[in-house]
């Protein structure tokens, strides 16, 4: 899957990365610094013709015992292994890790009805806006020419862009002279993701996404995802689309559904309500279909 190849070449990035601005120096040099240490108190004994070997059990086990805490402090009740300087690489990757599991039941999801052609990509609802958020961790490979930003503040970090196109995408939707904005914010503390991208044309507000997503303390994420676009012509259906995600450890359910075309629709936030089913998420949808894996089998049922 395409989100796959991306964390690869992120994964790529980011050791480039720190091998250039020497984050891998700092560690070879505690590395040094510490046997160094061990050096110096190896010729003391050698010198005096004693072994003190109670203080380098205690010297090791003192720093086995920071490495552990280190780690336990990286990670959050949700499970997420924050990365200082690589927290929303390092949420993403919680999602893919969680989400993956339940990629190949989904994959291999047999269907004579042409309706369910496109459940693949109900799957693929969450990650799609979220692709190229780990791109704002390393600002400094990927660059600043759309005017991306990443700023921290505690355990909020803001992320986005906005800039004017300055020619016609490969997208034929994507028309020079469009202002588009994204805007994002991670709550490390929570565990909660917040994002927005928008397209105004002429000042005009043309397309509009909401994503939200929500690790709980058990690792259990919920998720909903809400766009609007410009029907790409007359052929397609002008409506808004709605996806409402549940993981567990044993079970993915996605509701896909759809609602009326106005591209500055409302919605109720799942932030802060704790654990919240695609049912209730979805509740004045019109829903079209729910996706339910479980035990290695993917069921989809329409309403």
């Amino acid at each position: 899957m395409v989100k796959k190849i991306f964390a690869v070449l992120l994964v790529i990035a980011i050791i480039i990365s720190s091998a250039a601005c020497g984050k891998k120096k700092k560690s070879d040099d505690k590395t040094e610094q510490s046997s160094g240490g061990k050096q110096a108190v190896e010729q003391v004994d050698k010198e005096t013709g004693e072994t003190d070997g109670s203080t380098q059990a205690t010297e090791s086990n003192e720093a086995d015992a920071g490495e552990n805490n280190t780690q336990k402090d990286n990670a959050s009740p949700g499970g997420v292994n924050y990365q200082p300087g690589e927290e929303l690489f390092s949420f993403y990757t919680a999602l893919d890790d969680a989400m993956s599991k339940f990629e190949g039941p989904i994959n291999s999801f047999e269907t004579e009805d042409f309706s369910l052609i496109d459940v693949g990509m109900d799957y693929l609802a969450m990650f799609t806006p979220l692709l190229y958020m780990g791109t704002y961790d390393n600002l400094e490979i990927f660059g600043t020419d759309e005017g991306e930003y990443r700023e921290a503040s505690g355990s909020v970090i803001k992320f986005g862009k906005e800039f004017t196109r300055k020619e016609d995408g490969f997208d034929p939707q994507n028309k020079k002279g469009d202002d588009v904005k994204e805007e994002g914010i991670l709550d490390t503390s929570t565990n909660t993701l917040t994002y927005e991208y928008t397209v105004k044309r002429s000042g005009e507000l043309i397309e509009r996404l909401i994503e939200e997503v929500v690790i709980l303390p058990d690792g259990t994420i919920i998720a909903q995802v809400f766009s609007k676009k410009l029907p790409r012509d007359e052929r397609f259906e002008d409506k808004g689309n709605a996806y409402f995600i549940r993981c567990e450890k044993d079970e993915l359910v996605i509701i896909k559904a759809d609602f009326e075309p106005d591209v500055n629709y409302t919605y109720s936030s799942i932030v802060g309500k704790g654990d919240v089913s695609p049912d209730d998420m979805s509740q004045g949808y019109k829903k079209v279909r729910k996706t339910t894996v479980r035990d290695d089998k993917a069921n989809v049922e329409k309403y």
